[in-house]
């Protein structure tokens, strides 16, 4: 991965947006989206001592202990806020946490790669999946971090793969389903998000829907339009 100048701050929370190269959609069904899911689980901890690729071809007893041993969160390089995984791209919300120095690139360098090693597999390609610098913003205030969580949890409807805005529950990779109903995630945190509503997921549902239309009616996010591509 090229050089960055941006620095990541332990306990700062950044929007982080990358998507495919040549545009290609790869996250339209569960064959690829599953596992980037999962080598995001995966790489959050530093006790991912060994590639991703390597774990899964562990016996599963000795995946599952290993497994613990990833949850606990003492271990972890990032906190992951939110996620919404589009055909061509992904958004995610993550808070650099622990003393690992600059923690967000080494995390999403590990997981670009990996799954990017999964995929040409796969299809039997060779060559980088996604462009070569993600891109980064640092979320400065409660307000901005709840607005770019409804941002990034509307994009199915925005785009159009979800209809009604009342089915956006059931677009499966999003973490939206986990601030809206009573589900837990093992990858997601919706703590930092939710409190700032009294932890209130009827407040969260109704803070997305107010903005459904109006956002889907935007040709050009202004948000979006600040992302600069190499």
């Amino acid at each position: 991965m090229p050089t960055r100048r941006d620095i990541f701050v332990k306990n700062g929370i950044y929007h982080i947006f990358n998507r495919t190269i040549d545009k290609r959609a790869i996250f339209i069904d569960r064959g690829n989206a599953q596992p980037f899911l999962e080598t995001l689980y995966y790489y959050r901890s530093k006790k991912a001592d060994i590639s991703f690729s390597h774990f899964k071809q562990l016996k599963s007893k000795i995946q599952a202990i290993k497994m613990a041993t990833l949850a606990y969160k003492k271990h972890f390089i990032v906190d992951i806020l939110s996620y919404c995984l589009m055909p061509t791209h992904f958004h995610l919300l993550i808070k650099q946490i622990g003393d690992e120095k600059n923690g967000i690139r080494i995390f999403m360098g590990n997981v670009i790669n990996s799954f990017t090693r999964y995929f040409n597999r796969k299809m039997k390609r060779k060559g980088p999946l996604f462009l070569p610098r993600f891109q980064s913003r640092l979320i400065i205030s409660d307000e901005q971090l709840l607005h770019v969580s409804r941002y990034q949890h509307l994009n199915p409807y925005s785009s159009r793969l979800i209809k009604k805005i009342s089915n956006l529950g059931s677009y499966p990779w999003s973490s939206y389903v986990y601030f809206v109903e009573d589900k837990t995630s093992f990858l997601v945190n919706t703590r930092p998000i939710l409190s700032l509503l009294g932890n209130d997921k009827k407040k969260y549902r109704a803070f997305v829907n107010d903005q459904a239309d109006y956002q889907r009616s935007l040709e050009d996010l202004k948000y979006i339009g600040k992302w600069e591509f190499d």
